[in-house]
Order: C-alpha cells, then structure tokens, then sequence
C-alpha cells in the first residue's frame, strides 16, 4: 500500500510534506462514511482552509462533541479538525483553552501545531486575556503543554497573524517566560528562543537584557536557549557578557559561527 493509500486509511503521516498531500475528502469518507456527501468542501486550493473544512464539517455534524470524536481517530489529520473545531465551539478563552489542551499533549508534531494556531484567533484579538489563562499551563508539568503556552502567544507565530502588543511590549510575557526559561526540554528551549528571537527584530535591548538576566539566574543551563534566542543579532550579543578570552565563549564562536544567528524563526 502507497503512503497516501495509508494516510487516507487513518494512518498517521511522517512529515508536513504527506499532511499536505494527502486528499483530506478521501480521509473524510474513510474515516466518518457517513459524511461522504461532504468530501467536496475538503478540496480547496491553500492546506489551512482545508483543515478548518474538515473541522467544520465534523462540527456541524457532532457539535461541541466534534473535538472529542476527532480525538479518538487515528489520523493526525482528523485530530487537527478536532483542534481547529474548538474555533466553532467556544470564543471563550478559557473553555476554548481547555478544549486544546489534549490536543497540546498530543504525540504527533502535527496536532500539537493545530492546537495553538486554533487559539490564535483569540491571542491576537485579547492577547492579554489569553495570556492570563496560559500562564497556569506553562507551569505544568508536561513539556508540550508549556511548549503550547509559549508558542500560542508568540510575538510572530508562524503561519499565522502576529500579535501587535507582544511585538511592542514584550514585557507583558516576562512572567511566563521567566517560569519556562530554566527548561531542560529542548522542544520549550526553542519555543522560548523564538520567541526572544521574533522580539529581538524590533526590540533587541529587551531580547539581550532578558537573556542575560537568565544567564545570571540559571547559569549553563539556559546557554544553548540564549544563543538561539539571539542568533538574529551580532556575535557580541549573542555571546553576552563574556569577554573574548574566555573559553567558553571561544567555544561558542567555533560551534556557532556567526553566519548561524540569521536562522529563519521556523526553525
């Protein structure tokens, strides 16, 4: 059987490459039959409108239960029309918030990312107030939940709007980036070091000043996030406050030439 074969049976995809090609009408009709009728409305031409048909679709049918019902299939797929479900069922923060969070903790890479770009409607229209509610989540636990409050509220999300308040006032979020920072996960470290880095664009004093108040308060533990956060800005910045005969920031330069800090926030 062919990967696209696989993928339409409910297998779950390896890469955004399958997620992409796959015939989200032919998923529709093998994964709910009875919803045949509907696999048209999955055919347009840009991949997020037709992740968020599929939402709509299962969301007409199953109502507020759409998120819980595409949770259980065994296509990513499926369980990002689940996450992007949530849209429909609530345009409050703190039950849609709460909707997302299995969808957070997922397995699968893909879901995850469906997960916060469904609040980020919400985050760009009442950042503040999304920020309240995610402040709890990022001092849970579980590293995907936290990678899930810092990257919903992320100043230049990725595929998605930016949130204008974050981009000017960075500071509104220095609480809960401050609760994540010390991390040993490296998926939060990069969440957090994206986040800087999108700041760092028009407000590098705010990004080098955080940093190097992390580096002061967590020592080693924070040096592979502070290098990611500032790779944007020259080499001086991102070495901080060593001096040039220290070794470690001779180890610095020789692992992370300074061609590196232009690394595109996706990364």
């Amino acid at each position: 059987m062919d990967v696209l074969a696989r993928l339409v049976g409910g297998a779950p995809s390896v890469n955004h490459i399958e997620e992409m090609a796959l015939d989200m009408g032919k998923l529709l009709t093998t994964q709910f039959p009875a919803l045949s009728g509907e696999a048209s409305r999955l055919g347009a031409a840009r991949f997020l409108d037709r992740m968020r048909a599929g939402a709509a679709v299962l969301f007409e049918h199953f109502g507020a239960a759409a998120p819980e019902v595409a949770h259980t299939s065994s296509s990513d797929t499926v369980r990002g029309w689940g996450a992007f479900a949530t849209v429909l069922v609530t345009q409050e923060v703190g039950p849609r918030v709460e909707l997302l969070l299995p969808f957070a903790a997922d397995a699968h890479f893909a879901v995850r990312e469906w997960a916060w770009l469904a609040l980020r409607d919400l985050a760009v229209a009442h950042p503040l107030v999304v920020l309240r509610h995610l402040e709890p989540v990022a001092g849970l636990d579980d590293p995907l939940l936290r990678r899930f409050a810092v990257e919903s509220l992320r100043p230049r999300g990725v595929w998605s709007r930016h949130i204008a308040l974050f981009k000017e006032e960075p500071g509104h979020a220095t609480a809960l980036l401050d609760g994540v920072a010390p991390t040993i996960s490296r998926y939060v470290q990069d969440s957090v070091a994206n986040w800087v880095n999108d700041v760092s664009r028009d407000h590098p004093e705010w990004a080098t000043s955080t940093v190097e108040r992390w580096r002061q308060d967590h020592g080693p533990v924070v040096e592979r996030l502070a290098r990611r956060a500032l790779r944007s800005l020259p080499a001086p910045a991102v070495l901080g406050s060593r001096s040039s005969g220290d070794p470690a920031a001779s180890a610095c330069r020789a692992v992370t030439p300074a061609h590196a800090y232009g690394t595109d926030i996706t990364t």
